[in-house]
């Protein structure tokens, strides 16, 4: 859920430092101080990278364990959002790396 959050405000980080729960996949980000707000889409190339590393990085600290479920969470927020919608970019990049 928080990446979807994030990836709505347009906000990455290139330096991921989440606490996981090993129960519940709680997620907790303890330092943010390389996170960056990225310009509206359409993204520039520069811009796609970063998020599609990001993207990259917070889907490999999900434990397999979990992948069903932030599979159905992201489609979940996806679906109830009427405000604030995810870009199609991100979207893309969530797709393809989630298998959606």
């Amino acid at each position: 859920r928080t990446l979807e959050q994030m990836l709505r405000q347009n906000v990455i980080t290139i330096d991921v430092q989440p606490l996981i729960s090993k129960t519940t996949g709680d997620v907790i980000f303890i330092d943010m101080t390389e996170a960056q707000i990225l310009r509206p889409p359409p993204y520039s190339s520069l811009d796609m990278t970063l998020l599609s590393s990001f993207a990259t990085e917070m889907i490999t600290l999900i434990p397999d364990s979990f992948l069903p479920l932030a599979k159905q969470t992201v489609l979940d927020e996806i679906g109830s959002s009427t405000t604030n919608t995810l870009s199609s970019e991100a979207m893309d990049v969530l797709s393809s790396q989630l298998d959606l």
